[in-house]
């Protein structure tokens, strides 16, 4: 018996050491592949739009290739002159048709449309460019058929994005083994000196956080009450210079002024209501001012939030000894809580008055 489950237990581990030896093997493929598509992008269109062949063109039509992959087609006039018509975006996996845009939409479709795009599996949307509209493009004065979208900032960003977080992360793995070596020789004070710096971030961002949220919404408040609120209509709009859809939010302001806010990723979207009409509160003198009214069904407002996060904090806090929250060790930690506090007051102010002075001088 003991032979039988010992050689049980070693097919077991095979079985698990295989597993996980084919699933880095599948990420790092998939990783390597990203970066060939990426690499093979760059070199191909990055020296023609350095050469400066870039053009503005006109969306002239979409292919639809296999089941979920429609190409964009352009047509544009290169710089010697010569006309190019219907040429396939290289580079380009759109999945669904284009999307109608400055077309009212319906919240509940809007919203869905909008969280598609955000799945992570195979039934994520990207609709292709609408037809009509214009976009800038790179081309190969040689290759006719050789176009792609612009290589972009936000492209190099990513990879840029990609080698600082492996460096933060290698340099945090770097600190915490010299903390647990400083805690071997010093058996305790570095440990504590760690504890600091976490704790007094943490209540830093805490704080900052909730105190530019509550004096952002003392601000919302102010205006919803004069009545600087307006009927709003959702809708898509397509912007030709990053190449993509922006969910838009448009109203009328008292004065007849034509507004609209455009979202962008970080968008609480449960903000929008689900059953009331869509409403934003607005500032005659800012004109980027424009949030969404809170209506019931909607997501809590600020100081709600801000309540829940007090009441969790306080519940943490009566679990640590009173000797250690009021004493000497734990001054950087109420340091950094005035010192959020402050600075979210101060960023709270300032925001809104240098949107106005913006305003001021461009008029």
């Amino acid at each position: 018996m003991n032979g039988a489950s010992e050689l049980f237990e070693r097919i077991l581990t095979i079985v698990a050491f295989v597993a996980v030896c084919a699933v880095w093997a599948f990420a790092g493929v998939a990783v390597i592949a990203g970066i060939a598509r990426w690499l093979w992008r760059l070199f191909r269109f990055a020296p023609p739009q350095w050469r400066g062949h870039v053009a503005t063109a006109t969306i002239s039509g979409c292919r639809k290739d296999g089941e979920r992959r429609y190409v964009p087609l352009v047509s544009f006039v290169t710089e010697s002159g010569e006309t190019r018509t219907s040429i396939p975006v290289s580079g380009t996996g759109y999945t669904d048709p284009p999307l109608p845009i400055d077309q009212a939409f319906v919240l509940q479709q809007f919203q869905n449309e909008v969280f598609s795009w955000r799945r992570d599996d195979s039934s994520a949307r990207s609709p292709a460019p609408p037809i009509g509209q214009t976009v800038t493009i790179v081309y190969n004065p040689m290759l006719a058929q050789s176009v792609s979208f612009p290589i972009t900032k936000s492209l190099c960003s990513g990879v840029i994005m990609g080698a600082v977080i492996v460096a933060l992360t290698s340099l945090a793995f770097s600190l915490q083994w010299i903390s647990i070596a400083l805690a071997e020789w010093t058996r305790g004070p570095s440990l504590m000196v760690v504890a600091y710096t976490i704790f007094g971030a943490m209540g830093f961002l805490l704080s900052y956080a909730a105190a530019a949220s509550l004096l952002g919404y003392s601000r919302y408040r102010r205006l919803e009450q004069t009545g600087y609120v307006a009927p709003a209509t959702a809708s898509f709009r397509w912007n030709p210079s990053r190449v993509v859809y922006e969910p838009v939010l448009s109203f009328v302001t008292e004065a007849g002024q034509s507004r609209h806010k455009v979202l962008d990723t970080s968008f609480p979207y449960e903000r929008l209501p689900r059953r009331a009409p869509l409403t934003m509160v607005y500032d005659p003198d800012d004109p980027a001012y424009a949030e969404v009214s809170y209506t019931r069904g909607s997501a809590p407002r600020p100081p709600i939030n801000v309540l829940i996060g007090a009441c969790v904090a306080l519940f943490t806090l009566l679990l640590v000894p009173p000797w250690l929250l009021w004493g000497h060790g734990f001054m950087p930690l109420r340091i950094s809580v005035a010192t959020g506090l402050g600075l979210g007051v101060i960023t709270a102010m300032a925001r809104p008055m240098m949107s106005r002075m913006a305003n001021k001088a461009t008029q």
